[in-house]
């Protein structure tokens, strides 16, 4: 998959690629992201939409497969990521699909998800998480 990047404005970045491989794309400027140092700062490129992409995929897995009651398939959960955008009004080119929304998804999801993260790597707890919206 090939994602490019926009500002909060819906701008397509200056960096981003244009091309006819673009899938969508999604917020990569001046995002807030962890830093050397035990810091954060402003970053930007694509490899800041990408992660949005990624955990947007997690997301869609999780209430598709439960509202399929079963595993998806990776076709699938690219056309449920293709579901969710947006038209932005500009070249197929610089945006592909679009740009990913989730809230055109709010209308079939439930009101709640529970996630569970661990790292065993990172020596860190297994913790859940309820999102509710």
């Amino acid at each position: 998959m090939e994602v490019g990047a926009v500002d909060l404005s819906r701008n397509l970045a200056d960096f981003s690629n244009t091309n006819d491989e673009i899938d969508l794309v999604a917020p990569g400027v001046d995002i807030l992201s962890t830093y050397p140092g035990n810091k954060y700062a402003r970053l930007s490129g694509t490899s800041m939409a990408t992660p949005h992409v990624s955990g947007a995929a997690a997301l869609l897995k999780v209430i598709a497969e439960k509202e399929f009651d079963r595993n998806l398939t990776e076709a699938e959960l690219y056309a449920q990521l293709v579901k969710s955008t947006e038209d932005l009004g500009i070249s197929k080119k610089a945006q592909g699909n679009g740009l990913l929304n989730l809230t055109i998804t709010e209308q079939r999801a439930e009101k709640s998800i529970k996630i569970t993260i661990e790292s065993e790597n990172l020596k860190l707890p297994s913790k859940s998480v309820v999102m509710e919206y």
